[in-house]
């Protein structure tokens, strides 16, 4: 209750979980236990509109490798190299907090952008509420 727009985050969060397992399970609607883990790998994985970024590169700082990279060899696994690799998860790392501070940044613009779209919209309806109140009409 103290923080609506962080529960309001929330909901949203919930609605794509449960539009994700509702359309894992099709008409069954049973074992959605076992489709959570599914479901939730893809929400951590995919980019957000409002911040270009996943959630799981803002947590861990780097992209997550999927399991079908590793079953068909992309150029990003035949290229592997593990030394160069913890040296690139060291200067992710280093580079998190900056990665947050954009995503924030863009979150913020987003919102603003959000924010204008429905000002415009709303801001003409309310000049001609007003014009005749005091109009009389």
């Amino acid at each position: 209750m103290a923080y609506p727009q962080v529960n309001g985050q929330v909901e949203v969060t919930n609605r794509d979980i449960v539009d994700g397992i509702k359309a894992r399970l099709g008409k069954h609607r049973q074992g959605w236990v076992d489709e959570l883990q599914h479901v939730l790998w893809a929400h951590r994985t995919t980019p957000k509109d409002s911040t270009n970024e996943t959630p799981f590169c803002l947590v861990y700082g780097t992209e997550v490798v999927i399991p079908a990279e590793v079953l068909i060899p992309t150029n990003r696994i035949t290229t592997f190299d593990e030394q160069q690799n913890d040296e690139s998860l060291r200067e992710n790392l280093d580079a998190l907090e900056e990665r947050r501070t954009i995503a924030h940044i863009r979150q913020a613009e987003k919102k603003q952008k959000i924010a204008n779209h429905y000002n415009k919209k709303v801001k003409p309806l309310d000049f001609q509420l007003n014009d005749l109140v005091l109009r009389g009409n």
